[in-house]
């Protein structure tokens, strides 16, 4: 029965692309009528009428986005339309895809179905994306994980750097919520740098910066001021990625006199395997932060985190760490796009993570950036 089903979708297909073509001011009927006979595989294992249903209407919504994506590219190819208004569009339709995207989310039950989608989704549309020298990072993350140092200085340059198409989807992904509220982490990071090295513990201070990655936020502190009245500044600098430190030796070369920085290339998921080592080898710390890793980490190893981390903060000391917030972000375009996932949690969901990690005299609070109000950060210090 499908099988006939399938037949008859197919002889639809060319009447679905034929009408799109002639509606559509830049429109790919063949790329069109290739999206849409892709999905007829994965169509054939789904065993309920009702998902089998929602994928399908939403791929005809997939293959109208994609066919348009590529009518735009070509057009922009032969010079039949220029880089902003072609922007404009992409964005829209991007926009209004992600949101289907989501919609199919909420309604399957299949998480194992909604991968495969998403799969499919990449598989058909990468090779437009990968016009965008951003995207193209995001997605073959060329360091081997997602979120490397890389992307991370892209979004903060926020410089477009592809042409046609690829313009076009650089300036989506920078203008993406997330995209900006990485810019407003960093900067709020380094205020928080500002502040505390202004009325610092005493005249060395040790500073433990976790999954460090490129230390934008450190070479703009410097940058600004220079806190020539500590004797030492000595931070440990901590990331997983040796091309993440040596590229933070390099941008923090120019720094002030009185800084000194330790490199160690590490795992912090080793932290969590022999604790007594490593807290030997941090004990002490007057401030430990990481501001891109907490929503990197599983409910139980993060609880064990931070209380490791905790751990090696003198009494007076504080551990500051950022996590977007699950109830004002939904990240989209990372996941459909780029296969690039988080463990989302809300505010409340984190800050309940601290208080079952098992960790004893502390006061917490909790800030935001303000350019997005997605990422929020917990501090807790040490009291005794």
């Amino acid at each position: 029965m499908l099988s006939a089903q399938i037949k008859n979708a197919k002889e639809d297909i060319d009447e679905f692309c034929r009408k799109l073509e002639k509606s559509e001011k830049y429109f790919d009927a063949s790329l069109c009528k290739h999206t849409l006979l892709k999905i007829h595989p994965l169509l054939e294992g789904i065993i309920t009428d009702h998902d089998r249903k929602l994928v399908t209407e939403f791929w005809y919504r997939v293959a109208h986005y994609l066919g348009v994506q590529f009518g735009i590219d070509a057009a922009l190819e032969a010079d039949r339309l220029q880089e902003e208004p072609a922007s404009e569009i992409v964005t829209s339709m991007t926009d209004a895809i992600l949101g289907e995207g989501k919609k199919l989310e909420d309604a399957l039950e299949d998480t194992a179905l909604i991968k495969k989608v998403k799969q499919l989704f990449r598989e058909c549309g990468i090779p437009v994306g990968m016009k965008s020298d951003i995207v193209k990072h995001a997605f073959s993350k060329p360091r081997g994980y997602a979120g490397d140092y890389g992307i991370i200085e892209i979004v903060y340059d926020n410089k477009i750097s592809s042409r046609g198409i690829g313009y076009c989807a650089d300036k989506r992904f920078l203008n993406d919520d997330y995209a900006r509220a990485v810019r407003s982490r960093k900067t709020m990071m380094r205020k928080m740098l500002a502040a505390f090295l202004g009325n610092p513990p005493g005249p060395t201070v040790k500073i433990l910066n976790v999954a460090c990655g490129s230390c934008r936020e450190i070479k703009e502190l410097f940058e600004q001021k220079t806190f020539d009245t500590l004797e030492k500044i000595q931070f440990t600098l901590v990331d997983h990625d040796q091309q993440a430190l040596d590229f933070s030796m390099k941008v923090l070369s120019h720094s002030p006199s009185n800084v000194e920085y330790r490199t160690l290339c590490h795992s912090v998921y080793d932290y969590l395997k022999e604790p007594e080592t490593y807290r030997k080898i941090f004990d002490g710390q007057d401030l430990v932060y990481t501001i891109g890793l907490a929503d990197y980490i599983p409910d139980q190893r993060l609880k064990d985190l931070i209380a490791f981390l905790f751990s090696v903060v003198r009494p007076g000391g504080k551990l500051v760490f950022a996590h977007k917030d699950s109830k004002n972000y939904s990240p989209l375009a990372p996941d459909w796009w780029c296969d690039w996932t988080f463990h989302l949690r809300d505010m409340q969901e984190t800050v309940d993570l601290v208080k079952s990690s098992g960790i004893r005299g502390y006061n917490l609070s909790v800030e935001r950036e303000t350019e997005t109000n997605i990422i929020f950060f917990i501090i807790i210090e040490k009291t005794t």
